[in-house]
């Protein structure tokens, strides 16, 4: 969930520095904006694998017979 947390704030925070950047003008900023533009874009597809692991991943922990095992394991008989 950090790394996905991360993909989702990181671009937000990537897009407000950019607006700050004072006084950059013609090629300087279409050329930071492109870069910016295209690290956001990773980051947009790295949260979504990430997504779609912690999905896979969940799917597996709360699997019916996976959740009789923890509750046979923590259950105070052991039935």
């Amino acid at each position: 969930m950090g790394a996905f947390n991360d993909r989702l704030v990181q671009p937000r925070f990537l897009f407000d520095r950019l607006k700050r950047i004072p006084d950059l003008r013609g090629p300087q900023r279409m050329t930071l904006a492109a870069a910016v533009g295209a690290l956001i874009g990773i980051l947009f597809m790295e949260k979504e694998h990430y997504r779609k692991g912690f999905q896979e991943v969940f799917a597996r922990f709360s699997d019916p017979d996976q959740v009789r095992r923890v509750r046979k394991l923590f259950s105070a008989s052991g039935d």
